[in-house]
This record gives C-alpha cells, sequence and structure tokens, in this order.
C-alpha cells in the first residue's frame, strides 16, 4: 500500500479488500461522481428540509429519531451523490455538452 492517506476498504467479489485512497482512484474509480440532477435533487432537498423541521417541530414523539432520515436525505440532494444510484447505475444527472 502507498503511504499518506488512510486504507479504505474495497468489497469486490465478496471479498473485503484494504487499499489506499490514491490506490482506489488510480484504478479509475470515483468515489464522488454526481448522479443525482433535476427534479430528483430537487424533491431530496424539499424532503430532507420537511424532515428535519418535523423532527425540530415533534418534540415528544416516541419515534421522533426517524425524522433524522432527512439528513442523508437532505445531504444527497446537496452533493448530487447516491451511493445507492451508484451501486445500481441510475444516474438523473443532465450530460454536459
Amino acid at each position: 500500500m502507498s503511504r499518506g492517506l488512510p486504507p479504505r476498504h474495497l468489497v469486490r467479489g465478496g471479498l473485503l479488500i484494504y487499499i489506499s485512497l490514491s490506490e482506489y482512484k488510480s484504478q479509475g474509480l470515483e468515489i464522488t461522481t454526481k448522479n443525482v440532477g433535476g427534479i430528483d435533487r430537487i424533491a431530496r432537498i424539499v424532503l430532507g428540509l420537511a424532515l428535519l423541521l418535523g423532527f425540530f417541530l415533534n418534540d415528544e414523539g416516541a419515534y421522533r429519531w426517524l425524522y433524522l432520515l432527512g439528513l442523508p436525505i437532505l445531504l444527497t440532494g446537496v452533493f448530487q451523490t447516491c451511493f445507492a444510484y451508484k451501486l445500481i447505475g441510475v444516474n438523473t444527472c443532465p450530460v454536459s455538452k
């Protein structure tokens, strides 16, 4: 392994392989490829904000913590990266020319 960056893990064929971040990039694997765009992005941001607002407005709910699921939804909309989309090969970002 190369020195410098901390090792990360990669699962390939059921095997857990530890590689450095620089090796990950050298293999052509992108970490933060934008794959969320358009209406999908707007919907994620609106839904994420609504769920987080519900967390702060619903003080006494037994399942109040479920509103915190809005945080990853909001972050995928803001950063335009969804790892679930990456796994199944979906890309809603417009192609730039």
